[in-house]
């Protein structure tokens, strides 16, 4: 597979853009730098028409939205970019976003992704940035995996479902000062977003495969979930070591047994559910919130989808003049390519009005 070379930075307004700042469409290389796995272009990302047959938003010819302006721009398209995108489509102000991400439609790639039983399979590729830290004592350098591509790491992660203990969640507000924020309030949103299958009662799971299931944890209207969540399967009975070692770890040092993990007392021992379809195929964050919202008729049309591209700039104005307050306007962009090669910073603009970080307290 060749590379792939494209001017620096391109320039693009907007009126919101929402940074998925842990993630490598927006990066800081002082601390991180990359690995000499080099970037690839899966051969058929430079044809639109052939990156996602039924995602007509999902474009890699950065020229298609240089110097145009958007409602909100997204630098990102992981996880939390993905997941934010799909938000504003559902206002009634018929708000149009543009999202930008460096890497390109991981579906591609097919089982290699698809399969959770291959986890670890992709490690290496181009769908993979395998950063690599800045020496560290006796200069040791330790590769960090990130996911390249719509979906983030979402496209190579093992998959496991659960939720945070209620008590990070209660910290929001009794030691940051959120109001409201706390396990009681958001636990409606986190049941919200999951489309669980119970496992207890899902006739395709091969008997002899134990999933404790809290149906009170979980959304009480699956069907209206975006993430679906279920039993892992791979069509043989589990190992009779897996619950030999649980029980071996509660009663050599009192982890309690727990019936769901995602109830919000994660300390024990349990089994995961997993992100995976009926078919046993990952739910990364592209298939959750991405195709929905390209494949519906009153979305598709105000959602479009940069592949191949990296933030490199956010453009700051101030708000007043001699104003010490300052509002983001644009993003600059440019194939990852020329970031690594120290590429120009001169070029075209896409424009937004306000800056939204998605950084949490924690």
């Amino acid at each position: 597979m060749e590379e792939k070379s494209l001017p620096w930075f391109n320039n693009t307004k907007a009126s919101d853009v929402f940074l998925t700042v842990s993630g490598p469409a927006l990066s800081n290389y002082d601390q991180l730098k990359h690995c000499s796995v080099p970037f690839q272009v899966p051969p058929s990302s430079t044809d639109d028409n052939k990156i996602a047959p039924e995602a007509t938003g999902i474009i890699s010819n950065p020229e298609r939205v240089a110097d145009q302006t958007y409602d909100y721009i997204i630098a990102g398209g992981g996880l939390t970019g993905l997941t934010l995108a799909a938000k504003p489509l559902d206002h009634p102000d018929k708000f149009n976003v543009l999202v930008i991400e460096s890497g390109y439609y991981g579906s591609e790639y097919g089982p290699i992704i698809d399969d959770l039983n291959a986890y670890g399979e992709i490690f290496g590729s181009s769908v993979d940035h395998a950063y690599e830290t800045s020496p560290q004592i006796h200069q040791r350098v330790e590769i960090i995996r990130s996911g390249n591509g719509l979906g983030g790491s979402t496209l190579i992660n093992g998959g496991t479902w659960t939720r945070p203990h209620r008590d990070q969640i209660d910290s929001w507000e009794h030691v940051f000062g959120n109001t409201d924020w706390n396990w009681d309030n958001l636990k409606k949103y986190m049941d919200e977003i999951e489309k669980p299958r119970d496992p207890t009662k899902d006739k395709d799971v091969t008997e002899g495969h134990h999933h404790p299931y809290d149906r009170s944890c979980h959304n009480s209207k699956p069907d209206e979930g975006k993430v679906e969540v279920g039993a892992r399967d791979r069509k043989t009975n589990w190992s009779p070591l897996i619950f030999a070692l649980m029980q071996t770890v509660n009663d050599t040092t009192g982890a309690p047994y727990q019936q769901d993990l995602c109830c919000g007392i994660p300390h024990g021992v349990s089994m995961f559910l997993n992100t995976l379809t009926k078919g046993q195929v990952r739910t990364d964050a592209a298939r959750s919130w991405l195709e929905p919202v390209l494949k519906d008729n009153s979305t598709k049309a105000r959602i479009t989808v940069l592949t191949g591209q990296l933030v490199g700039r956010v453009n700051l104005e101030p708000t007043e003049k001699d104003d010490p307050k300052y509002k983001a306007t644009g993003v600059e962009f440019s194939a990852p390519t020329a970031r690594r090669a120290g590429g120009s910073t001169s070029g075209r603009s896409t424009r937004f009005s306000s800056l939204l970080d998605r950084l949490s307290p924690l």
